[in-house]
Order: C-alpha cells, then structure tokens, then sequence
C-alpha cells in the first residue's frame, strides 16, 4: 500500500514534465473559432498590402520589410492604456535590432494630430516608427474599433493580437520574439 502513493505521484510528475516539454509545440491556431481564423486571414491579405507613411515621409510596404518580426501598434494621445505601454515599447525596441524587429505606431489621433505626436514622442522618448492615421485610412483596412491594439506578424503571418494594454517588456513576450527569430 505504502508504494501506490509513490506510483501514482511518479506517473503525475511524468505527464506533468511531457505536458510542460510539448506545450510549446500545440498549434494554437486550431483553437480558434471561424470568425478569429477570418480576422486573422483579413490581417494577413491587409500586411500584405499596406503601405504606411511615417513621420519623416518614408514611405513603408509591410511585406517588403525584411525583418521578421512586424508590431504594428494602433493608439491615440487621448487614450490612457496605449500611453501605459508605450515604456514597454521602448524597452522591447532596445532588446532588438531592426533587422529582426519593427515597430510601427499607428496613431488616429484627428485633431493637432502633429502637435500631439510630438509631445508624445519626446514624453516617453519613443524610438520606433510612428506612423499618423488622422484620417483612419489603416485603421479601416485593418478593421480596428478600438485602442489599444497591437498585432504582431512574424514573416507575414499573425503571430498577436493584443487587445487592450499590454506589457511588451515582459520576460515572457520576449522571450516569445526571441523564439521566432
């Protein structure tokens, strides 16, 4: 009787190791429904053909950017949670080069859209792309009916969406980048 107990604790320890080892293999993407596979086709058909003007005049193609990994990141200055994020951009920015992330702030401010940008720009010292939306043009085509959003593509493809604040500086959000590079 004494050795059931040891049993069955060996057997829990053993599926509790082979589930953690294999957790990083399931394939999310079979979890989601009909309407989130369509969104995330939607996004992937719109990455593919966006072309983005930043502040300095740039023009960007999105599936012409080399890096693998794309955040595109909608918000406002009037919008609390996306300026709560904004250090943990900057911080995910300086963990990686350019050539394996970018980062592109999409911002739908409408009026002083410029004057706005630049205030929140120098307040946390944003070192990415921003990219202004005064007239909703991406936020349109990406369908966004709210901020914050965040969707991060990898090679194209949506890895995230992030729906509301969220901590990009996490150790675990980097390490999920770092996994894909």
């Amino acid at each position: 009787m004494k050795f059931i107990p040891l049993t069955i604790c060996a057997l829990l320890s053993t599926a509790l190791v082979v589930y953690i080892a294999g957790v990083d293999k399931i394939d999310l993407s079979a979890g989601l429904s009909k309407e989130q596979t369509k969104q995330m086709a939607h996004y992937e058909t719109t990455f593919r053909d966006a072309v983005m003007q930043d502040l300095e005049g740039n023009k960007h193609g999105l599936s012409s950017i080399e890096a693998p990994v794309i955040i595109l990141n909608f918000w406002a200055s009037w919008c609390a949670p996306c300026l709560e994020e904004m250090p943990s951009l900057v911080e995910l920015r300086n963990q990686f080069s350019n050539e394996d992330l970018m980062i592109y702030g999409i911002n739908s401010d409408e009026e002083d859209q410029a004057k706005k940008i630049e205030k929140t720009v120098k307040k946390f010292a944003l070192n990415y792309k921003i990219v202004p939306d005064n007239e909703a043009v991406l936020l349109n085509k990406f369908m966004i009916s709210s901020i914050p959003v965040t969707i991060i593509f990898v090679r194209g493809e949506v890895m995230e969406v992030s729906l509301g604040l969220k901590d990009f500086a996490s150790e675990e959000f980097i390490q999920k980048i770092k996994s894909v590079l």
